[in-house]
C-alpha cells in the first residue's frame, strides 16, 4: 500500500509530467540547434536516461537508431511512449533510474543524458552505470545544467534557493556539482563546452561527449 509521502510524490509527478513541456517550451527552442548537432547523427542502440516526456526524440534519425528511454516516473513514461510512437522511432520506454537502468552489460552504443544528473542521488553511480551498459568505445553524450562558479553572485543564490528548488522541481539541484564527477569518472576521453541557457538559476550549462575505453568500466569484478 502506498504511504502518504509516496502519494504526494505521485501527485507532483503527474503535475510535473503535465506541465513539463509547457514550462520548457522556450528553453527547448533555444536548445534546438545544440540538441540537433549532438543527437541527429547518432547510430545504433541508443539508451536515454531520464527520458522525461521524450522531448529529444524529434532529433533522432529513426532510420539509424534503436532507442530505449529509461525513466522512473510513470506519468513521464506514458508521455514519452506516446511521443515515441508519434515520431516513429523504434524502441521502447522502460522503468529504471540513471543509477540502475536494469539493462544488460555492454548493450548500448550511445547513452544520452540531458538535464538528468542534476536530479540523480548518486551521480558517480549513474556514471558507472552508463559505463557498464556502453559497449567498448561507446559514447555518453550530455547536456546538463551545473552550479555556477564558486564565489559568484549566482552561486550564492543557487545555494540559498536549492532546498525549495529541489522540492519544486522533483529532486533537481540548481547548484548541481556535476563537473567534478564527470572529470573523475575515468572516461577514456571527455570533451566539454560551457555555455549559458535562458534558464534563470539553472543557466550555467555544459555540453559534451565522454568515451569509454576499449574495455567496459564499472562492471562488477
Amino acid at each position: 500500500m502506498s504511504g502518504p509521502d509516496e502519494g504526494r510524490r505521485g501527485v507532483r509527478r503527474r503535475a510535473m509530467a503535465w506541465m513539463y513541456d509547457r514550462m520548457m517550451r522556450s528553453y527547448e527552442r533555444f536548445m534546438a540547434e545544440r540538441k540537433a548537432a549532438l543527437l541527429s547523427d547518432l547510430e545504433g542502440q541508443v539508451v536515454e536516461i531520464g527520458v522525461g516526456t521524450g522531448a529529444n526524440l524529434r532529433y533522432l534519425n529513426r532510420e539509424r537508431v534503436e532507442w530505449i528511454g529509461v525513466e522512473p516516473s510513470l506519468p513521464m513514461r506514458r508521455r514519452a511512449e506516446a511521443e515515441r510512437q508519434r515520431r516513429g522511432v523504434r524502441g521502447c520506454v522502460a522503468h529504471g533510474t540513471a543509477e540502475d537502468t536494469g539493462l544488460d552489460d555492454a548493450c548500448a552504443d550511445v547513452v544520452v543524458s540531458t538535464l538528468v544528473l542534476c536530479s540523480v542521488e548518486d551521480v558517480p553511480g549513474a556514471l558507472r552505470e552508463a559505463q557498464r551498459i556502453l559497449r567498448p568505445g561507446g559514447r555518453m553524450v550530455f547536456i546538463e545544467h551545473v552550479a555556477a562558479p564558486p564565489g559568484t553572485w549566482l552561486r550564492r543564490v543557487q545555494n540559498g534557493a536549492a532546498p525549495f528548488w529541489r522540492w519544486f522541481a522533483d529532486g533537481c539541484r540548481c547548484n548541481a556539482l556535476t563537473l567534478p564527477h564527470l572529470e573523475a569518472a575515468g572516461f577514456a576521453s571527455l570533451e566539454m563546452e560551457s555555455f549559458r541557457a535562458p534558464a534563470g538559476l539553472c543557466s550555467p550549462h555544459v555540453q559534451g561527449v565522454a568515451v569509454v575505453p576499449g574495455a567496459n568500466l564499472g562492471a562488477a569484478g
